[in-house]
């Protein structure tokens, strides 16, 4: 999701990628929300610190629970050696495929700090899950379907309700599912390198969505 004013708050945003999951643990329907920061949409992360906001959180590492983390601390999560490295005051875990942070109750937050960037702390609802594609970090921010919402396309739509109910700015939806142009004021795809012919590709695919708005309008 890209929210505005455009250009203004671009740098700023995070480009948010949604796809609907069941959660293994709390057999709870969630949005997942494949976070790329802002300003390094287009280089690697490397290393994130995350802290719990109001209550502690369990860290759960390749499915297993092996602790919690206070308040008063904090995870550091790097690369290393291809796989995930994460330490804590109290806590070290080395040769992870992938690193969740689930706050214990409803009220708990996570903070989010990327040390290669000047970005303030930004705090998030929901669970973090950590892992890496493509020899970086993949932020996954898993945020729980509040009641009446079936699914991701009725999750956004109360998001962009609550956040910009005058819709006054540009929101743009990514991926391959043009139905969200039902809530998103159009469509980006954030990585085309896998086409063979770039130029009909995105032609393809402004066609796509040119029709979506025709047949449902």
């Amino acid at each position: 999701m890209v929210s505005g004013p455009l250009p203004l708050r671009l740098p700023l945003t995070l480009l948010l990628i949604l796809a609907l999951c069941r959660s293994a643990f709390a057999q709870e329907v969630t949005v997942d929300r494949i976070m790329r920061i802002g300003i390094l949409r287009d280089r690697t992360v490397k290393q994130v610190l995350v802290m719990p906001v109001r209550d502690v959180c369990s860290i759960i590492v390749d499915g297993q629970r092996k602790g919690d983390l206070a308040t008063t601390d904090g995870l550091k999560v790097q690369v290393v050696g291809g796989k995930l490295d994460a330490r804590s005051l109290n806590m070290v875990i080395t040769g992870a495929r992938q690193i969740e942070v689930r706050p214990v109750s409803a009220k708990g937050h996570f903070r989010l700090r990327v040390p290669e960037t000047k970005m303030a702390e930004r705090t998030y609802p929901g669970s973090l899950g950590v892992q890496v594609v493509g020899g970086a970090l993949q932020l996954i921010d898993r945020v729980p379907l509040e009641a009446g919402q079936a699914n991701a396309l009725d999750a956004w739509r109360a998001i962009r309700q609550q956040a910009d109910p005058e819709r006054r700015s540009m929101w743009i939806a990514e991926g391959v599912d043009v139905k969200y142009q039902e809530v998103f004021d159009g469509h980006h795809l954030y990585n085309i390198a896998w086409a063979k012919d770039v130029r009909a590709s995105l032609s393809d695919w402004a066609g796509r969505v040119r029709k979506w708005a025709s047949d449902t309008n």
